[in-house]
């Protein structure tokens, strides 16, 4: 075969294959990096299970409270729903704060399913909506299964202290500013 076979040919031949090994290495390195990042986060779940628990209490009872009382002129007035918490998370990891990414908790009217009532979002700057990630959430009480313990921790603290208000009274600036109350 080698005399039939061209040597440039042969050669192309293996450059391709050669590249196409590399690839495969590259996305296999990448995918064990991935889940090696993952089980991290998993890790971190399971040591810090009982304070994310707690955590996650902390974050439904002022989410019941929020939805018996403030929820229902607040939805007539953005019917999407209303962010409560937000800070800065990307790929579901702490972010430093010079990264254009957001993560929140948003919180919608008792009309959408009930995966929709609850989601957490990261939002990055200079990226289409169409590309922001969404993880519908069933139960506040089950955060710290889906989310970062840092973001679940983060947010029981601010809804427990005196910013608990902080990300809807931005909300309502916003809205009043640029009069987009809903009618």
């Amino acid at each position: 075969m080698q005399d039939f076979v061209p040597e440039d040919i042969r050669g192309l031949i293996a450059s391709i294959e050669a590249k196409q090994d590399a690839d495969f290495q590259a996305r296999k390195r990448a995918e064990e990096a991935e889940m090696a990042r993952l089980r991290r986060i998993e890790d971190l779940r399971e040591t810090r299970r009982d304070e994310l628990v707690a955590a996650c209490r902390t974050i439904h009872d002022w989410i019941e409270s929020f939805e018996a009382t403030a929820g229902p002129p607040l939805w007539r007035l953005e019917g999407s729903g209303v962010v409560i918490f937000s800070a800065k998370f990307h790929r579901g990891e702490p972010a430093p704060d010079d990264r254009r990414a957001t993560a929140q908790l948003r919180v919608g009217p008792p009309g959408k399913p009930a995966m929709g009532r609850l989601v957490y979002e990261e939002i990055y700057a200079m990226v289409p909506a169409a590309s922001v990630t969404k993880i519908p959430l069933l139960i506040a009480t089950h955060l710290w299964q889906k989310l970062h313990p840092d973001f679940v921790m983060q947010c029981a603290a601010q809804l427990s202290g005196p910013d608990a208000w902080k990300d809807v009274r931005i909300a309502l600036e916003r809205m009043t500013q640029a009069g987009l109350a809903r009618r």
